[in-house]
């Protein structure tokens, strides 16, 4: 009996299922408006990050050494579902900007190309080669860092963001085109919530602290709109301290 309250005593706490209102609505909590469907509320397919996506994530957790273990696997969970719910409850109710950045030129295509052979050369490579190559960039580092096989995954990723900013020219830009403060205003406080319950950690907006690093990671690898400048993050953390 004691250890089945010991082991429910360390069950994650679970993640907040979004009911937010379309942005530009009114609120549809307020008793002066008729439901109707600007929320949602039920399944939410959780985003699907590659594995490069993930790793780098993973790696940052790792790197600023936050939390345990279990933490941060139950925050990369959580973050997954949040990041599909946000997707789906706020972005899909934005209007797409339907030009297309200009396409990418011969030079972008042909790095590309080259990244991604790149990429395959390395994951086909023998443990000896890759331990050779570590050695290699290790000698050849004038601050004399150490490469060891997260500094070889950690590569990889910026290979593969190499590769897929040279493609994003040939993809139509899906940033919202009205309000798209307010959509990074909820991004940056969903963030904050898993943050706050996954670490049990207060998040602060200064660029150099675990929050904003672990936010702008986030935006990067998964290329969500959203804007993360300190001013927006230090005022939308301030509006949700004060409604808590």
């Amino acid at each position: 009996m004691q250890s089945d309250r010991n082991a429910a005593s360390i069950q994650p706490k679970p993640t907040r299922l979004i009911r937010a209102p379309m942005l530009g609505t009114a609120d549809p909590s307020s008793s002066d408006n008729e439901p109707d469907d600007s929320t949602h509320s039920g399944f939410v397919e959780p985003y699907q990050p590659h594995a490069d996506q993930r790793t780098a994530i993973r790696q940052l957790l790792d790197d600023l050494d936050i939390s345990d273990d279990e933490g941060r696997r139950i925050f990369v969970l959580a973050l997954e579902y949040e990041i599909g719910a946000f997707q789906q409850v706020v972005l899909e109710r934005l209007e797409p900007i339907e030009e297309r950045v200009p396409a990418a030129d011969e030079g972008l295509e042909d790095i590309a190309r080259a990244a991604k052979q790149l990429l395959q050369l390395l994951d086909g490579a023998s443990e000896e080669t890759s331990n050779r190559i570590l050695q290699g960039m290790a000698h050849a580092d004038i601050f004399n860092r150490v490469a060891d096989t997260r500094y070889l995954s950690s590569l990889r990723c910026e290979i593969d963001r190499l590769a897929c900013a040279c493609e994003k020219g040939m993809r139509p830009d899906h940033r919202p085109r009205g309000p798209a403060d307010e959509a990074s205003r909820r991004f940056i406080d969903l963030l904050a919530g898993i943050y706050s319950e996954c670490f049990e950690a207060k998040p602060t907006p200064e660029p150099t602290e675990s929050f904003t690093r672990i936010l702008r990671t986030v935006v990067e690898q998964t290329g969500l709109p959203v804007r993360f400048d300190e001013s927006l993050v230090r005022d939308t953390l301030s509006n949700t301290e004060a409604a808590g």
